[in-house]
């Protein structure tokens, strides 16, 4: 059987490991095919090829294109499309305006902690910084300390890379990097804390959010963090000769209703119709998703699963497994290569790109 996992992040957007490392892991695991799916950034894949070079490991092309759609009169930012086997130039020209809000959302709060330090305001920051951490710490959680110099991008790209860049890389790398604004709480976190001990009273997934959430009440306007529909989205990966494939498609329960739960709810989106538009539109595939191993129960993903491969059938659309894997482990342990549902076993060996 083929082992392949066509769904994996890397340093180039929120994964934890270099594109290098992602193709090592891979063929230690005995994987035959990858994918690296980066949020609107395929800057990774000639790295992953040339780490694979001479071995039987394959690099599929991809990326992870991220939407704004207004649904019922609200915004939603949960749907994104994987787009296989696109050309990498023209991928990299298309999704480049996004990056470069990646890049500004990051920027906006490099300005507003060196602001805040330049006014000798961190007195008062840390106090509204403890008001969004105090219950969940049981007492002043964590401070930013004084004395801390200007920040730039480059710091915080050098501690994403884990080494040190000269300027024109560092310049270079901001415009191919998708930034996501964790990227410069985590450098806040390891570099800038008075009393980092007292992070292990919170949650290690709130540590961050918390931080993120007092940064956001001092920063006058941030642009979104996504500008493209799903028609665009679609559009944009088949100019660029791709496979559009809607990855995920259960984790848009917020506007969808859980038909695959049996859930009627007239408020939300009907998925069929959904998936119809999207035909509509262009889309060419399905992914079938490790839920179980982000967040969902075992129960939900078989449901899930099933309910969207039929749907790929009933349209003609192909179906891809991917395990969305971004380097770290979690409660359900390393997610590379793990998913390989035995519920759908003959699906998963023939669903090769």
């Amino acid at each position: 059987m083929l082992k392949h996992d066509l769904h994996l992040h890397t340093t180039y957007s929120d994964g934890v490991r270099t594109p290098k490392e992602v193709a090592e892991r891979a063929l230690e695991l005995g994987l035959e095919q990858i994918a690296i799916s980066d949020h609107d950034s395929n800057s990774g894949v000639n790295e992953a090829i040339e780490a694979s070079r001479g071995s039987n490991l394959e690099i599929i092309p991809s990326i992870e294109v991220g939407t704004t759609e207004i649904i019922h009169g609200k915004k939603y930012t949960d749907t994104e499309f994987l787009g296989y086997k696109s050309d990498i130039e023209r991928m990299a020209t298309f999704s480049l305006p996004v990056r470069k809000q990646r890049r500004q959302f990051v920027q906006d709060y490099i300005d507003t902690l060196n602001r805040i330090n330049r006014e000798g305001k961190l007195r008062e920051f840390n106090d509204n910084l403890n008001q969004f951490s105090n219950d969940e710490a049981q007492g002043d959680a964590y401070m930013i300390r004084d004395g801390i110099q200007t920040i730039k991008l480059k710091d915080v790209l050098e501690d994403k890379f884990r080494r040190r860049l000269r300027d024109e890389e560092a310049e270079s790398l901001a415009n191919k990097v998708a930034l996501v604004s964790y990227d410069f709480i985590s450098y806040a976190l390891d570099n800038f804390l008075e009393h980092p001990e007292r992070l292990q009273r919170i949650h290690p997934k709130r540590r961050g959010y918390l931080l993120k959430d007092a940064l956001v009440a001092w920063t006058p306007t941030s642009p979104d963090e996504y500008t493209l529909t799903h028609e665009k989205a679609i559009k944009g990966i088949l100019d660029c000769n791709g496979i559009p494939v809607l990855a995920h498609p259960a984790r848009n329960k917020k506007f969808l209703e859980k038909k695959w739960m049996g859930e009627k709810d007239s408020s939300k989106l009907n998925p069929e119709e959904w998936v119809k538009e999207l035909v509509r539109h262009g889309l060419q595939g399905i992914e079938l998703y490790f839920y179980s191993g982000n967040g969902f129960s075992k129960e939900e993903e078989v449901k899930a699963n099933t309910y969207f491969a039929n749907l790929a059938d009933k349209y003609r659309l192909i179906t891809t497994f991917g395990s969305d894997c971004h380097g770290q482990k979690d409660d359900a342990g390393e997610l590379i290569g793990k998913f390989q549902p035995d519920y759908m076993t003959e699906r998963f060996e023939r669903s090769r790109l």
